[in-house]
């Protein structure tokens, strides 16, 4: 019996260890899933979705300073340093024990005038706090006693960090309010289509010259390679942006947590249609998204025109890839921490399996895999997936040790390929290091290509990926001299290695 067998995980495929777990927040799940289950929330998700992908948008938090705080360090981390985002900025009521006791609508009156008065911004979000929401202060009152005080659009999120910690089910609950923030639509633009669901990389759609950013110009690519046109990419661009979304014959999704409540919304508001592909990911995956935009918009002999020339420009790293994995184990470690987006990682995983790879799906964590429908029916339903995923007694926030999986699949350094999806890889010098065991980094704050997608979509994404692959095959190959991060994480002795120094010739 392995480790993981004795401390109760279980290999199931994917449909059927989704039907296995029981329903979130019951006594059951509790009892399979120990710990704390606080780290992330609906205030931070709401702000996150509003906040650094609009502009002219400013989010007002109504709670106290430290929940701003919280979230904006957060933030400055993992949005502005590793994907270039604007600083998170959004001013606060910053409610004290006085406000919580008595009620804080007037602070909260005065802060959106100012906001208004000082920023002036289209549109005005307010979100609020476990504190202001738990002792009901009126926010919508607030805002129709503004009147004509106030110039922006004033809109008000529910978003206490209590409603929701899985970051499936605050993301899900996001899709009506965006929708109800567009227009209905004036004309259809027939060649028109959106892009919903993109969550990194929309900041900078139409500025400073470029028509799109990293990786949204793989989306356009993909689009106008058709004979089409993006109407809108989401989340990006202003307030008038996104109030015409609505005007775009179809929707497109990237990612199916964050494009489908969207596109669900759309269609019971505005009738739009929606096709449910998503992340276009290696080249049979690329070209069943494009043949599928292709079939309702009647494009069917361009597409096909189109995909045949992209691929025959990539045919031949396919097949050096290919040679270098076909037969390994692919290993696919979703998070080290708990609230990753699985679609992303289980669209790798459809890659490794056209190049002949097996994927086994493990730190998946059962609250996140269970509130995460809509990636499930992505892979699953539309894309006919499932793969073997690990399922057991995940303690919130902590992963299972990729060498205690190894070791239950009865596989070693040679025989696999190591992939993950946070900044937090796992490496230890002498027994799992980047020198001894092929890895790839599909993490975005780690993987910066020039001219590609860093989320590795379309046909310049596929590319970089299958370069990334084939560098990581070769550097496993050396078996020695283990990485600075590897040494630092393992209990051997920490030797430095100087390179030997060249005897000066003699004169």
């Amino acid at each position: 019996m392995s480790k993981l067998e004795a401390q109760g995980y279980r290999w199931l495929p994917l449909k059927e260890a989704f039907d296995s777990l029981p329903e979130i927040d019951t006594a059951e799940f509790n009892e399979l899933c120990p710990g704390y289950e606080g780290v992330w929330c609906r205030y931070l998700w709401t702000t996150t979705y509003f906040q650094q992908f609009f502009h002219d948008v400013v989010v007002v938090t109504h709670g106290p300073l430290s929940c701003t705080a919280a979230v904006k360090n957060f933030k400055q981390t993992h949005y502005s340093l590793h994907s270039a985002l604007p600083f998170a900025h959004s001013p606060c009521t910053n409610m004290d024990e006085n406000a919580v006791i008595m009620g804080g609508t007037d602070i909260l009156a005065d802060t959106l005038k100012r906001v208004d008065r000082e920023y002036r911004p289209k549109l005005i979000i307010v979100t609020d706090t476990c504190a202001s929401y738990m002792i009901h202060d009126d926010v919508d009152a607030v805002i129709a006693n503004l009147g004509a005080e106030v110039e922006a659009k004033v809109v008000y999120t529910p978003s206490p960090g209590f409603a929701g910690v899985q970051c499936g089910k605050a993301v899900e609950a996001m899709g009506p309010l965006v929708a109800a923030l567009m227009d209905p639509p004036k004309d259809i633009d027939q060649q028109g289509v959106n892009v919903l669901g993109v969550y990194y990389d929309t900041r900078f759609t139409e500025a400073e010259g470029r028509k799109h950013g990293g990786n949204t110009e793989a989306y356009a690519h993909l689009i106008e390679g058709l004979g089409l046109k993006v109407h809108r990419i989401m989340n990006a661009g202003g307030y008038d942006y996104l109030r015409t979304t609505p005007e775009a014959r179809v929707n497109t999704i990237h990612t199916a947590m964050w494009g489908y409540p969207v596109a669900r919304a759309m269609e019971e508001q505005f009738g739009t249609p929606w096709l449910k592909r998503q992340l276009p990911m290696g080249l049979q995956g690329t070209k069943d998204w494009v043949m599928e935009l292709a079939i309702f918009m009647g494009r069917e002999e361009e597409a096909e025109r189109f995909t045949k020339a992209e691929e025959e420009k990539l045919l031949s790293l396919f097949e050096e890839t290919k040679k270098l994995v076909e037969g390994k184990v692919l290993l696919v470690e979703c998070s080290r921490n708990s609230q990753a987006k699985y679609g992303e990682m289980l669209a790798y995983a459809r890659l490794g399996e056209e190049l002949g790879m097996q994927p086994y799906v493990y730190s998946l964590h059962p609250m996140e895999f269970k509130s995460q429908i809509d990636d499930l029916i992505a892979v699953n339903e539309v894309e006919g997936m499932n793969p073997p995923v690990l399922i057991g007694p995940y303690p919130y926030h902590q992963p299972v040790n990729v060498e205690d999986v190894m070791a239950d699949l009865g596989v070693n350094e040679d025989q696999c390929l190591y992939i993950y999806d946070d900044v937090f890889p796992y490496a230890k010098s002498g027994s799992f290091d980047p020198c001894n065991v092929p890895r790839y980094t599909t993490s975005s704050q780690m993987k910066r290509v020039k001219g590609s997608s860093f989320l590795g979509v379309g046909y310049a994404g596929t590319g970089a990926t299958y370069r990334g692959i084939i560098e990581s095959v070769k550097a496993a190959r050396r078996k020695s001299k283990p990485t600075f991060y590897g040494r630092v994480w393992s209990s051997t002795p920490f030797e430095f290695q100087f390179a030997q120094r060249k005897e000066r010739a003699s004169t």
